[in-house]
């Protein structure tokens, strides 16, 4: 089981990104945007990150 993340150090970092690519995808067309969503990269790497920006 993963150690539990903090508050500080981890949730609000994780707001203010999600905000700021929140904002900048509402003002650009053609771009998508996602939280928490794994993302396959090939058949070895299927990362998770916290925000993903995709154009």
């Amino acid at each position: 089981m993963p150690s539990p993340l903090k508050f500080s150090a981890h949730g609000e970092l994780h707001f203010q990104i999600n905000t700021w690519l929140g904002v900048y995808a509402a003002a650009t067309p053609g771009v998508r945007r996602a939280d928490n969503a794994t993302i396959g990269l090939d058949w070895n790497n299927e990362p998770q990150p916290d925000a993903i920006l995709l154009i």
